[in-house]
């Protein structure tokens, strides 16, 4: 934002550098022709060299001076306009960055909190894991022994009681796996939702900074989500209805 206003200052100065050499510029054309006007009478013998300035010195001379004194007043008045304007340039650039920070603001906050739901779901996921591997190996423990027991067994009904806990052990590791599945599924089944929620709270936020208000507030969700289409509706609360 500083560099942005040194240009502007910049542009401004070069502005006022060219309008002082266009007017010193003017200012020699002048004095060059009035020479011309001297000399041109004095050699066609109209008047005397005397007469001559005398006449430039009460008439061409003061018009001069008037237009130099207008010109002076006229860049007094532009470069006092050009220093208002850098002024304001400033106040509007500050509001434009505090501006652009507010909007940076609002992204990076949503950005993080979705981050932050991404990792509140791994870890779930990762916790569920965590439980059902301990459990899971202990249960595969207990049928490695078994399997142990079986192979050593030596009469038909120790075998078939040894084979029956084997299978129950089956039927519990099947059965952990099963509820493994479901405690996953379900841990899933809730980001979607935690998505939307954020969604909706972001939309509320950028509403809320531009100071705008919906038509329609009940259609907030499906404007909002209409940019999302591949984002399943929402799932009712089922702790809820218990």
């Amino acid at each position: 934002m500083i560099r942005i206003n040194k240009q502007i200052v910049a542009v401004h100065e070069q502005y006022l550098h060219k309008l002082h050499r266009e007017y010193e510029h003017t200012y020699n054309i002048c004095l060059i022709e009035i020479n011309k006007y001297k000399s041109g009478l004095v050699l066609e013998g109209v008047c005397t060299s005397d007469e001559v300035q005398r006449f430039i010195n009460d008439n061409l001379l003061p018009m001069i001076g008037q237009q130099q004194k207008h010109f002076e007043t006229q860049l007094e008045t532009i470069d006092n306009l050009l220093e208002k304007q850098i002024i304001l340039q400033a106040d509007q650039m500050k509001s434009m960055f505090q501006y652009i920070q507010g909007v940076t603001y609002m992204w990076e906050d949503h950005k993080l909190k979705l981050s932050n739901q991404e990792r509140v779901l791994q870890e779930g996921l990762d916790t569920c894991r965590q439980k059902h591997d301990s459990l899971n190996r202990e249960r595969e423990n207990n049928l490695d022994m078994i399997l142990d027991k079986l192979r050593q067994e030596a009469t038909e009904k120790s075998l078939d009681t040894s084979l029956n806990h084997a299978n129950k052990m089956l039927d519990r590791i099947k059965a952990g796996y099963d509820e493994f599945f479901n405690q996953q599924l379900s841990i899933v089944e809730k980001y979607p939702n935690m998505i939307r929620r954020q969604l909706l709270t972001y939309d509320q936020a950028v509403c809320k900074f531009y100071e705008l208000s919906r038509i329609d507030p009940e259609d907030t969700e499906a404007a909002v989500f209409s940019l999302f289409p591949d984002l399943p509706p929402e799932e009712p609360d089922k702790s809820a209805k218990k």
